[in-house]
C-alpha cells in the first residue's frame, strides 16, 4: 500500500460523496429553472429568485446555500445576489452546449 495511491482513492471517495449529496438540489433547481433565471437576471437575491421560480423563500435559500457551496453558483456578500458565471452559466443554463450537465441530474 502506498500513501499517494491510499490519498487520491479517499479524494474520490469524498468528492463522490459531495457528488451524490448535491445531485438532488442540482436537479430540483435545474426543473425550477434557478440556472435559467439566474442567468437571464444576472443574479437575484433569495427573496427574487423565489419569486421568479415560484419557489418558497425557504426552499430557494436552501437550494442557493447549496449550490454556493459547491462552487455551482457565485454569492456576493455586498449585494446579497447569486449568480453564475459564463463557466456556470455553459454548464447548467446552455442546454446547446456540448458540456452541459443540468439535464444529466
Amino acid at each position: 500500500m502506498t500513501e499517494a495511491k491510499r490519498r487520491i482513492l479517499a479524494a474520490r471517495a469524498m468528492s463522490d460523496v459531495g457528488a451524490a449529496q448535491c445531485a438532488g438540489v442540482v436537479q430540483l433547481a435545474d426543473e425550477r429553472h434557478v440556472f435559467t433565471e439566474l442567468t437571464r437576471t444576472g443574479g437575484l437575491t433569495v427573496d427574487e429568485l423565489a419569486k421568479a421560480c415560484n419557489l418558497p423563500v425557504r426552499l430557494a435559500s436552501s437550494i442557493l446555500t447549496a449550490l454556493a457551496a459547491s462552487g455551482y453558483v457565485d454569492f456576493d456578500s455586498g449585494t446579497k445576489k447569486y449568480s453564475l458565471g459564463p463557466e456556470q452559466q455553459s454548464l447548467f443554463a446552455n442546454e446547446n452546449d456540448p458540456l452541459f450537465v443540468g439535464g444529466a441530474f
